[in-house]
C-alpha cells in the first residue's frame, strides 16, 4: 500500500509513503496540489512502450508525454503527445535501449507536476530465452537447444556479437558445431527491425578422456602392437598418440584417432615403457603407460623330473624331465601355447626339439572305451580303446568313421592292407609284432592323456632325417608314411617322455582347441596358413610354395607352426590300405577352404610325393622307467 490518510486540524489528507516530505503536499490553508503518483509500464515490445499514469487531484488535467534515451541530456527529450490522456504508447523505438519517459501533468495550460520513469526496452526477463544442453555428439563440438516463451524470432551467434552475425533459428531448434572449449552461445529476440538484449550460454568441456587399458595385440622379437581402449563422453576423442620410451616424442598412428599402433625396430627381450596420450575435442588430455617386453624365446633350466607347472594365469601343465619351459611372453602361457624344449644353450635359448602343450578338459571326447576288446584288421591283437573322430565341413559322405577292424572306415589304432609288406621298415619282426606294438603305444598315449589331461604336439613339422629326426625350424622331412612314423618315434625316448606320429584324434583335439582361440580349423584356414590363396595376414611373399617349417609367424597358431597348409601331414588313421593326410598342402590343387586344417585325405602310405610330411606328438610316461 503506497498511500495513507491522515487528519490534521479537521482536514483529511492523503500521504504517499514514497514521498519523504509531508510539507510537499500541504498547500496554503491545507489544500493538496495535483500530482502524478506513478507511471506504470503496461506493455513492452521490441519497438513500443505502453504506459499508464495514475494521478491525484487532477480533474480536467491533460498529460504531455516525452521521451529520450537515458544517456542523453535533458535537451534531448522529444515530445510525443502534448495533450494526452492517462495512457499512451511510444512507438518506433529501438531496442535494446534504455529510455527515460517524462510525463507532465497540465491543467489550464500550466504544468502542475512532472514525473519520469526509466524503462529498458528489449531487456530479457528470466525465462524469456532458455537453453538446453550441452549435447555432445562426440565429434569435437557441442550442440544446444534454444527456446523462448515469446512469439518473436530467435537468433543466435557463437563466440561473437556482431551486428551482421545473427542467424535465425526456430523455437526449440538445435545449434550445432559449437567449439567444445570455452565457447559462448548467444541468443536474442528479433521482430524484423529491432532486437532484444542477448542471453548467454557458456559451454566448455573440462572433462579429461578416460584411458581404460593398453592391450597387447601382438608382440614379436622386434615389434609391439598395442590397442588403446579409451572413451570421451563429451567432445569426443580427437587424437591418440604413442610413445615407446619416456624420453621420446609422441607420434600418431595411421590416422589421428587410430586405436592400434605397432612399435617397430625394437630389441629382442627388452622391456619398453609404452605410453599413450589421448586428446579430446576440447584439448583435454589423459595419459597412461604400461611396461611391455619384446618377445624372444628364453627358457628355464632343464627340469630334472616330470613336474607340474603353473603359469602366471593359474593354469597348469606337466613338464617332462629333460625339458625346459618357455619363460618369456607368449611362450610361457598355457592358453597361448606353452612351449618346451629339450636343449638350451648358455643364454637359455632353445637349440633342441620344441613342443607345445595342448590341454584336455575331458579325455572321453577323444576315446571310445569298450568292455569287449576289438580285434585289429586281420589280427588276433585286440584293443579296448579306440579313437573318436570329427570331420571337417564338406567331408560328410566322403569318410565313414569306424572302429578297429572295419576295413572301409577311418579308424585307429589299426593295421592297413599295405602294412604286411612294410612292417620291417618300422623295425618290427612281423605284422603281429607291429599290431601289438601299435596297441601298446596307443594305450600308453591314452593313459598319459587321461592322467595328465593334455599332451604335446610338435611345434614344427617334422625336420631332420629319418635317422636323426628333429622338431625344429628348418627344412621339412619328406618321406613315405612308414619312414615318417619311424622318424617320429625316434625323436624323444627317455625315462619321462616318448614321441609318436600324431594320432588322428590328437589332430582333431588340436583343431578343437585352436577353434576356441579364434582360428578357423573347420571351414576355411586361408587367413592363418600357407595356401596358394592365403588371405589377410597370411597373404605374404612366399605363399603357395613349400617353405621351411617356421617360415613365418603369420602361418602359426598358439605357437604351433604350419598346421594350415605348407605340407599335408600324416596321422596314424587307417582307411582300407591307406593312411590319412590332414590339412592339405600349399599348392594349387589345395586351398584353405577345400582343405582346412580339420580336413583329411587318404593317401597310399608307400608314396613320397614331396607334399606330405608328418608331425610328432609327445606324451608323458605315466611310470618313470
Amino acid at each position: 500500500m503506497d498511500e495513507v490518510e491522515i487528519s490534521l486540524n479537521g482536514h483529511t489528507f492523503e500521504l504517499d509513503r514514497s514521498v519523504p516530505q509531508l510539507g510537499d503536499y500541504i498547500g496554503e490553508a491545507g489544500n493538496l496540489p495535483p500530482r502524478i503518483r506513478k507511471i506504470e509500464v503496461t506493455n513492452k515490445t521490441l519497438s513500443e512502450i505502453s504506459v499508464k499514469v495514475t494521478s491525484a487531484r487532477a480533474e480536467g488535467a491533460a498529460y504531455k508525454y516525452s521521451i529520450k534515451k537515458l544517456a542523453e541530456d535533458e535537451e534531448a527529450y522529444v515530445e510525443k503527445e502534448p495533450n494526452g490522456g492517462e495512457t499512451y504508447t511510444f512507438t518506433g523505438l529501438i531496442s535494446p535501449e534504455k529510455y527515460t519517459i517524462k510525463v507532465d501533468l497540465v491543467i489550464d495550460g500550466e504544468i502542475k507536476d512532472t514525473k519520469t520513469e526509466n524503462v529498458m526496452l528489449g531487456e530479457l526477463e528470466e525465462g524469456t530465452i532458455t537453453f538446453e544442453g550441452p549435447i555432445w555428439p562426440g565429434n569435437g563440438t557441442a550442440s544446444a537447444i534454444v527456446k523462448t516463451n515469446t512469439s518473436y524470432q530467435l537468433q543466435y551467434q557463437i563466440n561473437a556479437i556482431e551486428d551482421n552475425g545473427w542467424q535465425n533459428i526456430s523455437n526449440g531448434g538445435t545449434v550445432t558445431n559449437i567449439p567444445a572449449k570455452e565457447s559462448n552461445l548467444y541468443a536474442r529476440l528479433w521482430d524484423g527491425t529491432n532486437a532484444s538484449d542477448y542471453a548467454t550460454f557458456p559451454i566448455s568441456d573440462t572433462v579429461e578422456p578416460k584411458i581404460t587399458e593398453i592391450k597387447e595385440i601382438e608382440v614379436t622379437e622386434t615389434t609391439i602392437k598395442v590397442q588403446v581402449i579409451a572413451t570421451d563422453n563429451e567432445s569426443g576423442i580427437a587424437k591418440i598418440e604413442y610413445s615407446s620410451n619416456d624420453g621420446e616424442e609422441y607420434t600418431i598412428g595411421e590416422t589421428e584417432t587410430a586405436t592400434e599402433y605397432t612399435f617397430t625396430g625394437l630389441t629382442e627381450l627388452t622391456e619398453y615403457t609404452i605410453k599413450v596420450r589421448v586428446t579430446d575435442g576440447a584439448g583435454n588430455t589423459a595419459e597412461l603407460s604400461k611396461k611391455i617386453a619384446t618377445d624372444g624365446e628364453k627358457f628355464s633350466d632343464i627340469y630334472e623330473t616330470t613336474t607340474e607347472y603353473t603359469d602366471s594365469e593359474g593354469n597348469t601343465a606337466w613338464i617332462p624331465g629333460g625339458f625346459a619351459v618357455g619363460v618369456t611372453n607368449s611362450i610361457n602361457k598355457i592358453n597361448g601355447g606353452l612351449v618346451i624344449t629339450d636343449k638350451i644353450d648358455e643364454n637359455h635359448k632353445s637349440i633342441g626339439n620344441e613342443f607345445v602343450w595342448v590341454p584336455i578338459e575331458d579325455y572321453t571326447t577323444m576315446y571310445e572305451e569298450v568292455t569287449e576288446p576289438i580285434k585289429l584288421y586281420g589280427m588276433e591283437t585286440t584293443t579296448s580303446v579306440y579313437s573318436k573322430f570329427g570331420i571337417a565341413s564338406g567331408e560328410v559322405g566322403h569318410y565313414r568313421i569306424g572302429k578297429p577292424g572295419d576295413l572301409y572306415s577311418v579308424r585307429e589304432p589299426d593295421i592297413s592292407i599295405n602294412d604286411g609288406y612294410y612292417y620291417n621298415v618300422l623295425g618290427y619282426d612281423s605284422l603281429k609284432d607291429m599290431a601289438d606294438k601299435m596297441v601298446e603305444e596307443y594305450m600308453a598315449t591314452y593313459e598319459s592323456i587321461k592322467k595328465y589331461e593334455g599332451f604335446y604336439i610338435g611345434r614344427y613339422e617334422l625336420t631332420g632325417t629319418v635317422e636323426k629326426p628333429t622338431v625344429q625350424k628348418g627344412k621339412v622331412l619328406e618321406e613315405d608314411w612308414y619312414n615318417l612314423k619311424k622318424a617320429c618315434t625316434n625323436i624323444v625316448s627317455t625315462n619321462y617322455a616318448q614321441t609318436t606320429m600324431i594320432y588322428g584324434n590328437q589332430w582333431d583335439t588340436v583343431c578343437n582347441w585352436l577353434y576356441t582361440k579364434g582360428y578357423d580349423t573347420y571351414t576355411c584356414s586361408n587367413s592363418w596358413g600357407n595356401y596358394f590363396n592365403s588371405t589377410g595376414a597370411a597373404d605374404i611373399e612366399g605363399k603357395g610354395l613349400r617353405q621351411i617349417t617356421g617360415f613365418s609367424k603369420a602361418w602359426s597358431a598358439q605357437n604351433i607352426y604350419d598346421l594350415a597348409g605348407n605340407y599335408s601331414e600324416y596321422t596314424q588313421e587307417a582307411n582300407y590300405g591307406q593312411r590319412s593326410a590332414r590339412s592339405g598342402h600349399c599348392q594349387t590343387s589345395n586351398n584353405g577352404s577345400y582343405n582346412p586344417v580339420m580336413s583329411r585325405n587318404t593317401t597310399n602310405p608307400t608314396i613320397n610325393n614331396g607334399y606330405v610330411t608328418s608331425r610328432p606328438a609327445l606324451y608323458l610316461l605315466t611310470k618313470i622307467v
